[in-house]
């Protein structure tokens, strides 16, 4: 029996969504962008008809007003899109509990059962299309198939407000025409990889040898094969399923260049207080500290570092950080945004285990004051207590950062 998947993928999410409770704005050029005052004035988001207009996502302000001089430009609304993300994913829990989010936009919804077809599959992809529509205002485009990757591939096919079904036959006499950088999982990085080996289309990933191909990418290889065949058989989760995270991070864009130390371990401070409130709320400890950092050219440069011991500690995390970074060099150029990550990521015990140079005392006074201002911020709100340090932080982790969280 295949499996019937179905991916649903928010078109122009951010814009359609600001332009869901502005239907005077409809027939207009919009763009969602950031604060350019803040050094983050460029496109988050555009609305169809910008689209038209050649707007892009990623441009700046200006470049987008130079194609489109009329282009209505507002602000993020992050609340909105939570609210009205959630909304949707309720008429999704209408035909499955296997709904999988992948992103605020995105989703998989598995509807396998013994007396489901792809064309069934169809039926109820064009039940959730109208239902979004008429009960959240803005449009889905769903795959239909019988894996995950193909089924996100066939919401990209069709946009906006469409259905595109991938049987088998599609698979091979279509899908195997398209490039591989198609594929769910091919980056830059694979697709180069790929393109030295004379690989350039699904049909010739399909086709590949898979002991060289797993020479050549490890495991990501063999993964990448089975998707190209429609062999892939990666489980839907189910909506109330958690699953831990495996890293945690904040990066932000400063409203200045950073130049020096003391902005830099500020930023750091306030990173590594949103990640250990993760941490806490998920009941895990890290185990090794990452930072970013991204100069005025936007090199890109990434270090961590192992802790002494598994911590959930803000400080004990961002004082490793600053560490990382002053052994690094890291202010040799000055730096438009910074980054703190968290990996290695495994669960707390009541025995937490100390490293040999860790006061056991300092420990558990760092864990109460931690819990305080914890508890403070709960009631009064984030900014009712700060460390002096962070008062004057050029790079708030609300800011947007330059990589995933």
């Amino acid at each position: 029996m295949d499996r019937v998947i179905l991916h649903c993928d928010l078109n122009n999410f951010f814009a359609s969504a600001t332009l869901a409770g502005n239907p005077t704005l409809k027939t207009l050029p919009v763009a969602i962008c950031g604060d350019a005052k803040k050094r983050h004035g460029i496109v988050l988001a555009k609305n169809t008809v910008a689209k038209s207009f050649g707007v892009l996502t990623a441009e700046t302000i200006w470049e987008a007003k130079r194609k489109c001089p009329d282009l209505v430009t507002l602000p993020p609304n992050y609340k909105l899109y939570e609210e009205l993300s959630k909304k949707v994913q309720k008429i999704y829990l209408d035909f499955s509990d296997r709904v999988e989010p992948f992103g605020i936009d995105e989703c998989w919804v598995e509807i396998t059962n013994p007396n489901m077809t792809l064309a069934l599959g169809e039926e109820i992809a064009n039940k959730i299309r109208n239902r979004v529509k008429n009960e959240c205002g803005v449009t889905v485009s769903v795959g239909v198939s019988f894996t995950k990757t193909l089924a996100k591939l066939g919401s990209d096919i069709k946009k906006p407000d469409a259905v595109t079904v991938i049987d088998k036959s599609y698979l091979k006499n279509v899908i195997y025409k398209r490039p591989c950088s198609d594929l769910l999982l091919v980056g830059r990085s694979p697709a180069k990889t790929l393109k030295s080996m004379g690989i350039f289309t699904i049909g010739d990933l399909a086709a590949a040898n898979e002991t060289a191909l797993i020479g050549k990418l490890g495991k990501n290889g063999q993964t990448l094969i089975k998707m190209a065949r429609g062999e892939d058989t990666e489980a839907v989760k189910s909506y109330f399923e958690h699953e831990k995270p495996k890293s945690i991070g904040h990066s932000a864009t400063a409203e200045n260049d950073l130049t020096e130390e003391g902005e830099v371990f500020a930023a750091f401070i306030e990173f590594s207080e949103g990640i250990c409130y993760k941490l806490r709320k998920e009941n895990l400890l890290a185990g090794t500290v990452a930072i970013h950092t991204l100069t005025g050219d936007f090199e890109g440069r990434e270090y961590r570092t192992p802790l002494e011991a598994p911590t959930d500690l803000s400080m004990t995390i961002a004082k490793a950080a600053m560490e990382l970074f002053k052994k690094n060099n890291c202010l040799s150029v000055p730096l438009r945004a910074v980054g703190v990550r968290v990996v290695n990521l495994t669960e707390k015990t009541d025995a937490m285990q100390l490293s040999l140079f860790e006061n056991a005392d300092e420990i558990k006074a760092e864990q109460n004051l931690e819990k305080e201002i914890l508890d403070i911020r709960n009631k009064y709100g984030d900014n009712s207590l700060k460390r002096a340090v962070c008062i004057n932080n050029k790079a708030k982790p609300s800011s947007p950062g330059f990589y995933k969280k």
